[in-house]
């Protein structure tokens, strides 16, 4: 950047372009090469070459990044549910008169909602299912096919 592109761009407009950018990208990174190609167009000033250059590349970059999770994938309700029937059957094991208050504790959310998650992991076909009243830790038909073909592997 010249002190001619600075006497000639108001602080006004630097300040609009970085919020745009910012907000474009989503990610809350910002590309400067990109940013300051954009001021110099702005500005009625020639771009130089080598921004020109990296202009391209610097917004594929940015572009790359909105669209990646830094978290990785998320989890689908499959996940879930799968992972509540896991933690069910295993609580089961340890303790066959109180395992949805084991989960929950390890879980560290209130009983009712290890109790609710458990019932929709049920209802979904990752546990077996159960007399009301009664602990079953028994993998339903999903859970099943699931750990046959994860053996598989």
């Amino acid at each position: 950047m010249t002190a001619d592109l600075l006497r000639a761009v108001p602080i006004r407009d630097i300040r609009n372009a970085v919020r745009e950018q910012l907000r474009v990208s989503g990610s809350g990174l910002l590309d400067g090469r990109a940013l300051l190609a954009q001021l110099y167009r702005g500005s009625g000033h020639d771009v130089p070459e080598q921004l020109t250059l990296a202009e391209k590349p610097a917004q594929a970059a940015v572009d790359s990044l909105r669209h990646r999770d830094p978290m990785g994938p998320r989890p689908t309700l499959d996940d879930s549910h799968r992972l509540i029937a896991l933690g069910l059957i295993d609580a089961y094991r340890r303790d066959d008169r109180r395992p949805v208050s084991l989960l929950a504790e390890e879980m560290r959310v209130p009983r009712s909602t290890a109790a609710d998650r458990v019932r929709k992991a049920r209802a979904a076909g990752w546990l077996a299912e159960t007399t009301p009243g009664r602990a079953n830790g028994g993998p339903g038909p999903k859970l099943i096919e699931w750990q046959r073909q994860r053996s598989r592997l």
